[in-house]
């Protein structure tokens, strides 16, 4: 694996991006977080299993994992690279020897930032770490968005509802209780509230009125 070429540290903007090495060859292993820390990241940890990778993740939160897909424990790189973005939001970038149509179609299937195949320069890893995590920004960023525009939506529509109903609350002549609309135009309480609003006027009558038409009024309180 050629991880000698390029060696130049990030700016300081990027240093801080923090990686997490997961592979099961302890001197690849060590090489890789050799040259990570040259260019300028800093590696929480290197784990050859996915019982490790799992425990680093939950400890240290990175902010993207390098992911050799055949590793020991249970279960693959793949599958625990699928875990990471489900349960974390943590995006990888697959590191492996094996590169077949089946392989990679796996990999897809965790959404990855990149997938680097073996052997491979310390160039294509900063590149595919800073281009990863830069779109990863973006996503979130879109998202993000996406989620105040659905929340301002939300609260137009609850306002404009609010107009809708509270439309009856116009001028009203002090002596017929009659309401002026928007076009100037005098109307009973009830015509307008029909016509504006969507409030379901149901007519009854008071007590006092009752009493005063001698209409029936069972419920009529004295």
């Amino acid at each position: 694996m050629d991880l000698t070429d390029s060696a130049m540290p990030l700016n300081e903007s990027r240093s801080a991006s923090a990686v997490l090495v997961v592979e099961d060859e302890a001197v690849i292993a060590m090489e890789i977080e050799s040259r990570l820390k040259v260019m300028g990241y800093r590696v929480v940890g290197c784990a050859a299993s996915s019982q490790e990778a799992l425990a680093i993740v939950a400890r240290d939160r990175p902010d993207v994992i390098l992911m050799d897909i055949n590793i020991q424990g249970g279960r693959d790189g793949v599958e625990v690279a699928k875990e990471m973005r489900r349960e974390h939001g943590i995006p990888s970038i697959f590191l492996t020897a094996y590169g077949d149509d089946a392989t990679i179609r796996r990999a897809a299937e965790s959404n990855p930032l990149s997938f680097l195949t073996k052997p491979f320069s310390d160039r294509e890893v900063r590149a595919a770490i800073e281009i990863g995590l830069y779109r990863q920004a973006k996503e979130e960023e879109l998202r993000r968005s996406r989620e105040q525009l659905e929340k301002k939506n939300q609260e137009l529509s609850a306002a404009l509802a609010s107009i809708r109903v509270l439309q009856g609350l116009l001028p009203m002549c002090a002596w017929c209780k009659h309401i002026r609309d928007d076009k100037g135009y005098w109307q009973e309480v009830a015509d307008y509230l029909a016509a504006h609003t969507d409030a379901d006027l149901a007519p009854t009558v008071c007590p006092a009125c009752a009493r005063e038409f001698g209409l029936p009024f069972p419920h009529a309180q004295s």
